[in-house]
């Protein structure tokens, strides 16, 4: 699918026990869609190239597949089982299918509807676009191909103040990692849907894949993103950790927390730190001075030693 794979991925971050956790326990967090900056992202618009009795059928085949992952999912969690439970998953699923289906209808018939058939083909367009987003269930994680972005480092990095995390991608094979397509239609034709949901067509999922979850903005084409897909939320990585840079506004305190908390894999994963860029604004990276970190770190409070003075004039004053 992808040729020419980076040996090298990188994922800004801002500091947080969240950081902690996928650093210390190789995990990575694939992002729900609904939560990316941009609201188009991960939102595919569908081309009506079938009849409307075609359109119906794949918007009720596609919502019955949606509405018994869910109700499934429900019963399993109050451990309904056997025929009566079967009976029920379907007779909800077909509740919904209809009533879907049956407001669209309904709705057509308003006095206002010049055209009753387009409207209700321009209705079940919509209603296939929400329910393809929905079916996809897909929790995506963003990488870059580079660490010296000024912009990212800014936007996803706490302005200087977090991280940027090196990861290698010698062990993923190329069908997991996709290229970000930026400035290409985000169209996806009901006939590609159709072939993927009734007769699973591999080529048109690609498709669906590509225009759904791959397709940006060329506005954001300076982040050269590269893309894991998985399920929502925090999972094991598939990369090896490779290093941790530090931001320019990163605080000292932070640097020696992440590194004593990976000081066990001192000799498999790096620490660098972006130094001030050239006149050019471009950014560099420099080789954290460990030992340097590490001196005088834990501090101590000096007060503590002048109390420690006063208990020991105290104490000689008593012996007088």
């Amino acid at each position: 699918m992808n040729t020419r794979i980076p040996k090298s991925l990188f994922k800004y971050l801002r500091f947080s026990d969240k950081l902690l956790e996928q650093l210390c326990y190789d995990k990575v967090y694939f992002a729900d869609p609904a939560s990316f900056n941009d609201p188009l992202d991960c939102l595919p618009v569908v081309e009506a190239d079938l009849q409307t009795d075609e359109l119906e059928s794949l918007l009720a085949q596609l919502v019955a597949n949606r509405s018994a992952k869910e109700i499934d999912a429900a019963m399993k969690k109050v451990r309904l089982r056997g025929d009566n439970a079967t009976a029920r998953l379907n007779s909800l699923t077909g509740t919904e299918v209809r009533n879907l289906i049956g407001e669209i209808s309904y709705n057509a018939t308003n006095p206002e509807v010049e055209d009753r058939e387009t409207y209700i083909k321009s209705a079940f367009r919509r209603a296939i676009e929400r329910e393809l987003h929905k079916s996809h269930e897909t929790g995506v994680l963003c990488l870059s191909s580079k660490f010296d972005s000024p912009l990212m480092w800014s936007h996803y990095a706490n302005q200087h103040r977090g991280v940027c995390v090196e990861y290698d991608l010698s062990k993923l094979t190329p069908h997991e990692l996709h290229k970000v397509t930026y400035g290409e239609s985000r169209k996806v034709l009901a006939s590609q849907i159709n072939n993927w949901v009734l007769h699973n067509d591999t080529a048109a999922r690609q498709a669906i894949n590509k225009a759904s979850l791959l397709t940006k903005s060329g506005e954001w084409a300076y982040e050269r993103e590269w893309r894991l897909l998985g399920q929502v939320g925090l999972g094991e990585s598939p990369m090896r950790l490779k290093s941790v840079i530090f931001g320019m506004r990163c605080a000292d305190v932070l640097k020696y927390t992440v590194v004593k908390a990976l000081e066990g894999r001192a000799d498999s994963v790096k620490f660098w730190e972006i130094v001030q860029p050239t006149d050019q604004f471009r950014l560099k990276r420099s080789r954290l001075d460990i030992d340097e970190l590490m001196l005088g770190m834990p501090r101590c409070s000096a007060f503590h030693d002048f109390d420690d003075l006063d208990a020991i004039d105290g104490e000689t004053n008593r012996t007088q």
